[in-house]
């Protein structure tokens, strides 16, 4: 009997340590899974110091290959994130690659120049009367833009912090970025 009673209590510890061991990689599957997923082919921007007001609309253009009537512009597909204030970007059709951004960009230098424009709404204006028209709000003061490059040598899978607020007033003025450790 006593024999008995020592084998089921191995045996309901050796379940209870299964069970145990069960929930454990069940747990760490679910944190793997919300780990943020590392993307080699994706460059991100992580905007900073964005103020107060509401960013209403994120652009990301590249400009570059001049012609005879001036620069080459294309806008580029871009993923914008709003709760996280993060901009995702695929450069290089999902290869891994570097993205010269300057602004000696141009000719026949092959560097383009990366322009990243923010438009953010301005509560002080009523513009109640535009019915969502944007051009309207811009007149209106409603709206206001933050344009600027982003200067330097870009890498794919790499997260960028981008300080909005760093921008100077000015042509050819570009944020201050650096590279994040995300």
């Amino acid at each position: 009997m006593i024999f008995i009673n020592k084998k089921r209590e191995f045996c309901q510890s050796i379940l209870l340590l299964g069970l145990f061991s069960i929930c454990i990689v069940f747990l760490s599957g679910i944190v793997s899974a919300d780990a943020k997923p590392t993307d080699d082919s994706i460059i991100t921007f992580h905007l900073t110091d964005t103020g107060d007001d509401t960013i209403l609309r994120v652009s990301l253009m590249k400009e570059g290959e001049s012609f005879k009537n001036g620069m080459a512009r294309q806008e580029q597909d871009i993923e914008f994130i709003r709760e996280r204030n993060e901009i995702r970007w695929n450069p290089c059709n999902d290869n891994a690659c570097m993205v010269f951004s300057s602004k000696s960009a141009g000719g026949k230098t092959g560097r383009d120049q990366l322009i990243l424009t923010i438009t953010y709404s301005n509560p002080k204006v009523d513009v109640t009367s535009c019915s969502g028209d944007p051009t309207c709000e811009r007149l209106k003061g409603g709206t206001y833009t933050k344009s600027g490059m982003l200067d330097g040598i870009l890498s794919t899978g790499k997260t960028y912090a981008v300080s909005v607020s760093s921008l100077k007033a000015g042509i050819g003025e570009s944020f201050e970025m650096q590279e994040t450790q995300i």
